[in-house]
Formats: structure tokens, sequence, C-alpha cells
């Protein structure tokens, strides 16, 4: 029975690091979809679905207990029609150096 509890214990904690509470993503270039400059080395927090901070690196606190995705090089974007902003629905696009879309994050889960 403790071998069991123990066992299930370990199982719970090997989920994937894109299903844990909050992601911050650090060091991108920031293109927000409003139209403004881009921001370069960025912060973008999600939780629960949401983006719940996004700025600049240097003036936008990453909370100690999160997951931290490095993107220096890469750029991330909305997908077309949407924008990256504090409490808006996690919808992102994250691109190489190339422009080609390596990475897709649909209401905060990475697809």
């Amino acid at each position: 029975m403790r071998l069991l509890l123990v066992l299930v214990a370990l199982l719970a904690a090997c989920r994937a690091p894109d299903s844990y509470g909050i992601q911050v993503l650090i060091g991108g270039k920031l293109i927000d979809g409003k139209g403004g400059a881009p921001i370069e080395p960025s912060v973008v927090i999600v939780e629960a679905g949401k983006f719940r901070a996004v700025g600049a690196q240097a003036s936008t606190p990453i909370p100690p207990a999160s997951v931290k995705v490095d993107t220096a090089g890469q750029t991330l974007r909305p997908p077309s029609g949407k924008v990256i902003e504090a409490g808006g629905t996690a919808d992102l696009e994250v691109l190489d150096t190339t422009g080609a879309v390596v990475r897709r994050m649909a209401n905060g889960e990475w697809k």
C-alpha cells in the first residue's frame, strides 16, 4: 500500500511543464498586435489560460513559483486578428529567426 502511494505521488509530479499553473516566457521580442513598437527583451506571464502580465523584462516581475521558458532570439506574436495583453486569452505564436512558426499556444496550452 505504501509503495502504491509513493508511485501515485511520483506520477502526479511527472506532468508536462506546459500543464503547470504559471508559465513565463522570458527574453523574446514581443509583437503585441496593437501596432506599437516591439518589446525586447520581454516577459509574458500565462496563468489559467490568460495573459497575467506582459511587458519589458526590466519592469515585469517574474513569479518565483513558475515554469520559465527562454524565448531569447525568438519572436512572440498573436495569431492573426488577436492581441497579447494582460487579461486576454493566452493565444500566441513563437517564431524562429527565419520567421517560421515553431510553437503555438492556445488558451495557455502549447499545441
